[in-house]
């Protein structure tokens, strides 16, 4: 499976735009929740075996990627904190529109 440089940058563009185009978000989104659970790094993708959880937190998520924004050094674990910065989003965002099913973004900005 490969995915592109410009097709990853397009979509996230995009996704962020169109949430606040459609003002699904504001300046700032209040997450609902801090701590989650994470497979061990390795273990995501063994589906013959149970992973073992850690647990994981969106305000320390949220400090490493300010620090990599002061920082200017990006290392490879950012991708991960990212990641669950944005399924926090769509979690929060989901919970609080009432909706089981996927929240349709009219309008992205082109």
């Amino acid at each position: 499976m490969k995915i592109r440089h410009s097709d990853l940058i397009q979509i996230y563009q995009m996704l962020v735009c169109a949430l606040f185009k459609n003002e699904v978000l504001q300046n700032e989104v209040t997450l609902l929740h801090d701590l989650y659970w994470t497979p061990a790094v390795g273990e995501r993708h063994d589906l013959y075996n149970n992973p073992e959880l850690t647990i994981g937190s969106i305000a320390h998520d949220l400090e490493r990627i300010s620090q990599c924004i002061d920082d200017k050094e990006p290392v490879l674990q950012h991708f991960r904190y990212l990641g669950n910065v944005l399924i926090a989003i769509a979690d929060t965002i989901q919970h609080r529109n009432n909706q089981g099913e996927s929240i349709v973004l009219s309008d992205s900005c082109s």
